[in-house]
């Protein structure tokens, strides 16, 4: 204990206890229930105006069951080991944040270390994750779209080769379908995260000549970066000639020209979800391993209308 600093001797005196001691105390109580919120670079969610909400959630919710906050961040090609980190650091569990390679996942879940998944999942593992009702938020955004009269729907998506990807496509697909709407190759345009994506691919659309009347856009980011391009490369009015819709409802969306009508996620009610299960999976509950799906609200704002043309 002396060693350790609780105790300090003084010669020919005694034992004392250090007057450092509350400080130790705290030292140990932070190792002991700190949870780290994880995710992979160089797209930090930390840039992004979606996460921020949902981040603040997840700070005031571990702060109310009396845990500890951090961030730990890295690059794929590092060959990151969780568990070691979770040694070295003290770590009592980790929250993933969006895409990362299961591998990565699936070694600090085999080696007893509680976790779940924000804003991912992964089929038949025994892992809790919570995401919005992505698939349902997809076929109710293009459902929409589809009951205003349009027929020509484009999709600023990403490939579905992960699972937001695939179930924000599969629902989009779904809902044209439903609506009696034959599916085209050349109504999906992939690679989509960003506004500066968004901007790109709307300005390729405005060239190519082939404009659609409607477009369902992965984000809200994307949305609002077409918009832009529409505003500032075409005679186009939104949502007279072409009409947009996003996902997610960042507080950007409320504010662009027009305001854009969009899929909300309810960010607060997730935040507090994952650190709840977290919480339960660290002290020893008896928790269920589920997908927890929260659910979404369509927006309706001005940027979607009756087509024009």
């Amino acid at each position: 204990m002396v060693q350790e600093g609780w105790l300090h001797s003084v010669a020919g005196t005694g034992t004392f206890v250090s007057e450092d001691i509350s400080q130790k105390e705290e030292q140990l109580k932070r190792k002991s229930k700190n949870i780290a919120l994880v995710f992979r670079l160089p797209l930090s969610p930390l840039d992004s105006p979606y996460y921020s909400k949902i981040f603040m959630s997840i700070q005031q919710e571990v702060s109310r069951r009396g845990y500890y906050f951090s961030f730990y961040s890295f690059f794929e090609e590092s060959g990151v080991n969780m568990v070691k980190i979770a040694r070295e650091r003290n770590h009592s569990g980790f929250i993933f944040v969006g895409e990362i390679k299961d591998k990565i996942i699936l070694e600090a879940h085999r080696a007893g270390i509680p976790l779940v998944l924000l804003d991912n999942y992964m089929s038949n593992k025994d892992i809790t994750s919570v995401v919005p009702d992505n698939r349902g938020g997809a076929f109710e955004a293009t459902s929409y779209l589809a009951k205003l009269g349009h027929r020509s729907i484009y999709f600023f998506g990403r490939k579905p080769d992960d699972a937001v990807a695939t179930e924000r496509f599969n629902g989009y697909r779904e809902a044209l379908a439903a609506a009696g709407i034959p599916y085209k190759e050349e109504f999906l345009l992939t690679e989509h995260n960003s506004f500066a994506d968004g901007y790109r691919s709307m300005d390729n659309v405005l060239k190519s000549k082939k404009i659609p009347t409607a477009i369902f856009a992965f984000n809200d980011e994307t949305a609002i970066g077409a918009m832009k391009a529409i505003r500032e490369k075409s005679d186009l009015q939104i949502p007279k000639d072409i009409s947009i819709i996003g996902f997610d409802d960042i507080d950007w969306a409320a504010h662009s020209t027009p305001p854009l009508t969009t899929i909300g996620v309810r960010k607060e009610e997730m935040g507090v979800l994952v650190v709840k299960y977290l919480v339960e999976h660290i002290e020893g509950n008896n928790v269920i391993n589920a997908k927890i799906v929260s659910p979404v609200d369509l927006v309706i704002r001005s940027s979607c209308a009756k087509p024009y043309r």
